[in-house]
């Protein structure tokens, strides 16, 4: 397997998207074209906002002293 200091040394100039696809591939990686984005009509529901709030959020807070800047 070529690891990607490997494809540093090989390449000359920029890659097509074309020959990224194709590098991803032989790397083991798939490339897929996400239409839609994370907070598609759902960050909204009631559920949703208790989690963040209650959970996601005083948990984030604990961690940004963590955090580099």
């Amino acid at each position: 397997m070529l690891s990607i200091a490997g494809i540093h040394h090989r390449i000359k100039k920029a890659l097509s998207s074309r020959s990224a696809c194709a590098w991803l591939l032989r790397l083991g990686w798939n490339w897929k074209e996400v239409k839609m984005g994370i907070y598609k009509n759902r960050h909204e529901r009631e559920d949703i906002k208790l989690y963040r709030n209650n959970v996601f959020l005083p948990r984030m807070e604990v961690l940004i002293p963590r955090m580099m800047e």
